[in-house]
């Protein structure tokens, strides 16, 4: 189930996951619940009005279509933005290559 909120948990969670901490009250998050369990997240944060930073963490070695569908909407469509830079740990590489 996709989430916005709160925020803060969503933030703190990538950060517990080696995904990067967004500076408190200044990002925006989305979450992803299974089973009542916090399993994904992004935050956005350093908006300029063309690019801003994300952070990012997975619990599995998949990106929920829901929440990848919902992240490039929020990105590309109501923010509309020209760039991301994601901010990803090289500890947590899995999430990009999946091995």
């Amino acid at each position: 189930m996709l989430v916005s909120e709160p925020a803060e948990t969503i933030n703190s969670w990538i950060a517990s996951q080696g995904g990067g901490f967004a500076p408190p009250g200044c990002f925006t998050a989305l979450g992803w619940w299974e089973n009542g369990e916090l399993v994904g997240g992004l935050t956005w944060s350093y908006y300029n009005g063309k690019h801003c930073l994300v952070n990012l963490a997975l619990s599995q070695k998949r990106f929920p279509r829901a929440l990848i569908e919902a992240s490039l909407d929020y990105s590309f469509n109501k923010l509309a933005l020209r760039r991301l830079t994601f901010i990803i740990a090289a500890s947590n590489i899995t999430i990009v290559t999946g091995k």
